[in-house]
């Protein structure tokens, strides 16, 4: 069977993945855009700080927009390429957006940094 038609879709566009709920299970896009403002200005005074990228990736693929998820994502990893967690968004992002392949192919170098990461520890 080809690796593609294996991996199967985190969300739909209409299914954001790790979305903020209330008590209710009601989704809650409020705090999304509070935490993409709060990533603006913080970037907008340091251009170079990836976590803040990395926190708007995820807010942007809670939101259900994965190609500004996946800039960040991309951005955060230019700042920092051993950003797993970047990867990791990247990968979830190429998914949203049915790029089996590419999301193969970025898993596979958060799986890589993570085991390095492991090796060195050990």
């Amino acid at each position: 069977m080809n690796i593609e038609k294996r991996i199967k879709p985190a969300a739909s566009k209409k299914s954001p993945v790790n979305v903020a709920k209330n008590k209710s299970g009601l989704v809650e896009p409020d705090k999304h855009e509070n935490c993409i403002r709060r990533c603006n200005e913080k970037i907008a005074s340091n251009p170079r700080d990836e976590l803040s990228y990395t926190e708007r990736g995820d807010a942007q693929l809670s939101l259900a927009n994965p190609k500004e998820a996946l800039n960040d994502y991309r951005r955060a990893t230019e700042i920092n390429p051993n950003s797993i967690k970047a990867y990791y968004g990247m990968a979830a992002a190429h998914t949203m957006l049915g790029s089996h392949k590419n999301a193969l192919l970025v898993l596979t170098k958060a799986m890589e940094l993570e085991q390095q990461l492991i090796d060195t520890a050990s």
